[in-house]
């Protein structure tokens, strides 16, 4: 079969899965089975140096200019993905093989399903890409990627990228509308709150965009400028007898002792007039910011798990700051 026709082949299926510019595209199980088994061959020695902590297995894949160019990237990679290796499986999220048609070898491959594309550079007309999810604890979950790319006749890996995937059991878009969702019952400060997580699985690789990135992007900014513009902090509850002020509240992953579970609540650090060793006086305090909480920030009990309250007798400046905490779980 001439190279016009493998072309034109290639076309007409890539239409029904993904899109590329210049060329054409196979979509997971959509292509060679030949090709498939060479890459598969050889991430199995990727996952293999990974797992065996070996960054000299992976580096011996690379093409040359790649490994001499920055041998520590591909180390500190390795380091970081290794612990995980251990405990989680590589599940296949979706594969390409591309053939590009124009000179500068530039790939871009639309998946409509998952409202994503790719768009990158290759170093030839013919490359492999591979995306992996790997399950991570907390309801989060990973990407790995590995491009491919074909020189003189022989498949060398020319990328591999670690990077976030899910938080809260979600992608990105899925968690941006539930951040809208928020936002549009005027819960500001818990779609505010979950823009950090959002910001880290928005990218799973620096080629990957979603399709509605922009808009992410853009409503995430306005987000929080207006967040900026409506709560000024330390904020000093009045309301209060004891003059109790909320210095700054932020997401974190709390261990609950009953569930034996990791839950996702917020965590608000105050100032308290009273002694930290009078801890009767401290959860009467905690129980009556707990009551008017409502009242200053929307939807907060509503919506959230619970809150960790950790009061200090003044600015926290380090980490060990001496504090006395008190969760308060919600029904929701």
């Amino acid at each position: 079969m001439n190279r016009q026709i493998l072309l034109l082949l290639l076309l007409i299926i890539s239409t029904i899965f993904s899109g590329c510019n210049d060329g054409s595209v196979l979509h997971n199980q959509n292509m060679s089975p030949k090709i498939k088994k060479e890459i598969n061959n050889l991430n199995k020695q990727v996952i293999q140096g990974i797992k065996d902590n070996k960054s000299s297995l992976i580096l011996n894949l690379m093409i040359e200019k790649i490994r001499k160019e920055n041998p520590d990237s591909t180390k500190n990679i390795i380091s970081k993905i290794h612990k995980l290796s251990l405990d989680t499986e590589f599940k296949l999220y979706d594969d390409y093989y591309v053939l590009s048609d124009n000179n500068e070898n530039v790939i871009t491959v639309t998946n409509k399903e998952k409202s994503y594309y790719l768009k990158y550079k290759g170093m030839s007309n013919e490359t492999f890409i591979c995306l992996y999810r790997l399950e991570e604890a907390d309801r989060e979950a990973s990407m790995f990627t590995t491009i491919y790319t074909k020189i003189e006749g022989e498949w060398k890996l020319q990328y591999f990228h670690y990077g976030g995937l899910e938080v809260l059991g979600k992608t990105a878009p899925e968690l941006f509308d539930e951040i809208k969702d928020l936002s549009n019952k005027g819960y500001e400060l818990s779609a505010v709150l979950r823009l950090d997580g959002l910001a880290k699985i928005l990218r799973p690789n620096p080629f990957f965009h979603y399709i509605n990135e922009k808009e992410i992007v853009d409503f995430s900014r306005n987000l929080r400028y207006n967040l900026d513009k409506k709560y000024k902090f330390p904020i000093k509850l009045s309301n209060i007898k004891t003059k109790p002020i909320i210095y700054s509240i932020n997401p974190i992953y709390y261990n609950n002792q009953d569930s034996k579970e990791k839950e996702f609540i917020f965590e608000i650090i105050y100032i308290t007039n009273i002694p930290l060793e009078n801890k009767k006086e401290i959860e009467a305090e905690v129980d009556r910011i707990n009551k008017e909480l409502e009242k200053v920030f929307p939807g907060i009990t509503k919506v959230e798990r619970g809150i960790m309250y950790k009061a200090v007798a003044e600015p926290p400046t380090k980490e060990d700051n001496p504090c006395y905490s008190v969760v308060v779980h919600f029904n929701n």
